[in-house]
């Protein structure tokens, strides 16, 4: 049984076999394979890796290509031999990483797709030292080989994360994304009454931070942002967040046309509907309200869907993540008033 490809079953090749035929067929097309799958190259490069992941003083686990098993598996490696010159040590551990598993939206043998939380990082960042898990991290821990980022989606936002699964696919996937080819949609809820539909069309600074960014231009002036939304639903709410009886929200959907940091979170509030839960950009007496009225403590913004073309078949490919509970649940909350 494998892992369900969403809205694979829409595409069909030539004499009608289903796409995920064709999608396994060109698993072993060379232009998508690292090294011609080369073992002692991805020996070499888990190692590599596995030397910059190490933490402090502690063993750290870590997945490294077993080339006698011919395949990666779990291993320890203890940072005080290194130090000392000796050769990292492997021990493999029987049983998986205790958190619990990141639910797969779509996976092949290229790409793999998750539906992240909100809340967690998608790798390890100088912004959050605190914290400890990431998404990369835990993917990796969990299918049991490297994973590649080809984009990137805000810590608080929940949503379709997608990877690749050597570093050919990743550079042919990025192509995409820089190319603008690839759609996104998302899902949020928004102070006020939003317009029908619409296209937000406003050149944004670059956000820098001071810990990751110091060497960035800091003249570089605004870059072209697009942003196209459409309303699915408004409310009109008996709780009051400042000066009037009521309080008013919007269900939209966004599509990003451009991919500039906190665009959609920018966009929104420039338009004066900051999305709810934002506590950055956001209107913090709604944020309050929500918190007091509906238990809802986050950013109500939803990576909802990807479409792209698939790197090696050049089939395309949509990858879709549910609301999510707590979305879906304010929802149904505001639909009863």
């Amino acid at each position: 049984m494998g892992f369900p490809l969403w809205g694979i079953q829409l595409f069909a090749g030539k004499g009608g076999e289903p796409a995920v035929a064709l999608l396994l067929f060109v698993g072993g097309f060379g232009s998508c394979e690292v090294g011609g799958g080369s073992a002692a190259k991805e020996m070499k490069h888990a190692k590599r890796k596995s030397m910059q992941l190490l933490a402090g003083d502690r063993p750290t686990r870590n997945y490294v290509f077993d080339r006698r098993r011919g395949r990666y598996v779990v291993a320890t490696l203890d940072r005080s031999r290194i130090k000392n010159g000796a050769q990292p040590t492997l021990n493999l551990l029987s049983s998986p990483p205790m958190n619990l598993p990141l639910k797969i939206l779509f996976r092949d043998s290229h790409l793999v797709a998750i539906d992240k939380p909100a809340g967690l990082l998608v790798h390890r960042s100088k912004i959050a030292r605190q914290a400890t898990e990431f998404a990369l991290q835990r993917l990796r821990d969990q299918i049991g080989q490297a994973v590649f980022p080809v984009h990137r989606i805000d810590r608080p936002t929940s949503g379709v994360l997608l990877f690749a699964l050597n570093s050919i696919v990743a550079a042919k996937l990025t192509t995409q994304f820089q190319e603008k080819t690839v759609r996104k949609t998302y899902h949020a809820i928004v102070r006020g009454f939003a317009p029908a539909d619409g296209t937000w069309d406003e050149p944004l600074l670059e956000k820098h931070d001071r810990m990751t960014d110091s060497k960035a231009n800091k003249n570089k002036p605004a870059q072209p942002a697009v942003t196209r939304f459409e309303t699915l639903a408004s409310w009109s709410v008996p709780f009051s967040a400042g000066k009037y009886p009521n309080s008013r929200y919007s269900h939209v959907v966004a599509y990003p046309e451009t991919g500039r940091k906190h665009q959609l979170r920018r966009h929104f509030n420039h338009m004066a509907h900051p999305i709810v839960g934002d506590t950055t950009y956001g209107d913090r007496r709604h944020n309050r309200l929500f918190a007091e009225q509906l238990g809802i403590n986050r950013l109500l913004l939803v990576a909802k869907e990807l479409t792209f073309q698939h790197p090696c078949s050049g089939l395309p490919i949509i990858v879709t993540a549910e609301l999510g509970e707590q979305f879906e649940q304010v929802i149904e909350k505001l639909d009863a008033f």
